[in-house]
């Protein structure tokens, strides 16, 4: 990934925010293999670890040493007619992180299970009425030995937040106002990114 200076980010904090607020990542597998797959990030000390599965038939989990798994930010196009200045050019603001590690295929019925078990609990946390992962035992095993889990120990990561940084103050400052007057989540998620503190 290009990664100008301004534009990279060390805060771990950050970081994994944006990873645990995008699950939905894009995972390039060790054989070249792009999937698109809810990931997890679980934090254990100063360890951040990534969870997910596969179906069985899918032959990804066979190709997870070398794995990237993307998590892509809220993005969104910027006009230049929110810059004082109108000779400019249209550009696109963005927040993503790249991740790398080491890779673990996790086939046993426990493990899959804690996997699922986390999954459900983090999209269904915030349903009104949240769904249990209480299913018969006969289908959890069925279940189980449809997929198979993975574990990432993140050993690194590329993180880059172009959030207007290389511009004037007052340009910044515009591209802020005028992402005020949209309405649509990706803009809205832009603007929170470019004013937390």
């Amino acid at each position: 990934m290009y990664l100008p200076a301004s534009f990279k980010c060390d805060e771990r904090e950050r970081i994994l925010k944006l990873m645990e607020e995008n699950p939905f990542a894009t995972v390039i597998d060790g054989a070249g293999g792009i999937h698109h797959i809810p990931v997890l990030t679980e934090v254990r000390g100063e360890q951040a670890f990534l969870l997910g599965h596969f179906a069985r038939d899918n032959p990804a989990w066979r190709s997870l040493d070398g794995t990237t798994v993307i998590f892509h930010g809220p993005h969104t196009y910027i006009t230049p007619t929110w810059y004082p200045d109108q000779l400019n050019v249209p550009t696109w603001n963005y927040a993503v992180v790249h991740a790398r590690g080491k890779s673990v295929v996790l086939e046993d019925h426990e493990s899959i299970e804690r996997i699922l078990e986390k999954t459900v609990e983090r999209f269904e946390r915030n349903e009104p009425r949240p769904w249990s992962y209480s299913i018969p035992d006969e289908f959890r095993k069925r279940l189980t030995r449809a997929i198979v889990g993975f574990e990432i120990e993140v050993t690194e990561w590329d993180a880059k937040f172009k959030l207007s940084q290389n511009r004037a103050p007052e340009d910044r400052a515009g591209v802020i106002a005028g992402l005020k007057t949209r309405a649509d989540d990706l803009s809205r998620g832009v603007l929170e990114w470019m004013t937390i503190k």
